[in-house]
């Protein structure tokens, strides 16, 4: 495929074929074609790292932007689980809000359900690699780990909610949770029915979020500016840890989802 595609580019020059196979011949040719064929081998084996990770996109242009810890692996120990305490940070009211089949449900409903929420504010255009994309990486690898854990499989489940209802609704929410499905731990994918359903939500979590209009010559769309927060909620429905960019982490959350899942 290298070398094919560096014939294309040679003739689209005005090469022969002829001078192209010369060229191959000669030792630099030789020298500068492994040189290509290395370079490429090295940039096909970083993009297939990973086939189950859909947010790849996401990434193409960040190596200018310092990575949070969450895309990699962490350079220090998770503490182990049930050797330190989580304690209450607050309780949840709940609120309005949409499911995938654009039906209307109570948020706390969710929490009554007797399992361990990870719950995160995302919207599905988000154009911060260490923002929204980021969040849903790291769930979707926090729900590839926890098939390892098959004790607290059944135990967790998973929330992304937006907070830009006008665009993100229930039909497109599902098509973005649509490659997150299938085994456990379930993984909902929620919206409201417009902001005024939303704004109690956001309060009730602490969550600000200013809204960027879209520029009127059309060149930009809305952004929302936002502090990544994702929040780890107990059976009963109480708040017992937030993370930010820096601390948002598959091996952190497996971490504190089994040391909630010790009764003490």
């Amino acid at each position: 495929m290298l070398f094919h595609g560096l014939k294309s580019s040679c003739l689209r020059l005005g090469c022969s074929s002829s001078r192209f196979t010369k060229f191959l011949n000669a030792p630099l040719g030789i020298f500068l074609s492994l040189v290509l064929a290395v370079a490429w081998q090295t940039q096909n084996v970083d993009a297939g790292a990973d086939k189950d990770d859909v947010h790849a996109g996401h990434r193409v242009d960040a190596p200018s932007k310092k990575m949070a810890v969450g895309w990699g692996k962490l350079n220090y120990p998770v503490p182990i689980a049930g050797s330190y305490r989580l304690p209450v940070i607050q309780s949840l009211e709940g609120g309005e809000v949409l499911n995938s089949k654009a039906q209307t449900e109570n948020l706390a409903d969710y929490y009554r359900r007797g399992k361990i929420t990870v719950l995160s504010f995302i919207y599905t255009s988000c154009p911060d690699v260490n923002g929204c994309p980021l969040a849903t990486h790291v769930m979707h690898a926090l729900k590839k780990g926890l098939r390892d854990n098959p004790d607290l499989t059944e135990r967790v489940q998973l929330i992304s909610l937006s907070f830009d209802p006008d665009t993100d609704t229930p039909e497109i929410m599902e098509q973005y949770g649509h490659n997150y499905q299938g085994r456990q731990p379930e993984w909902f994918f929620l919206t409201t029915a417009s902001q005024r359903q939303l704004k109690p939500i956001l309060d009730d979590f602490g969550q600000f979020v200013i809204t960027v209009p879209a520029a009127e010559d059309g060149k930009a769309a809305t952004v929302f500016s936002h502090t990544l927060r994702v929040f780890l909620i107990d059976e009963e429905g109480r708040v017992r840890n937030i993370y930010s960019p820096d601390f948002l982490h598959r091996d952190i959350l497996l971490a504190d989802i089994r040391t909630l899942s010790m009764k003490p």
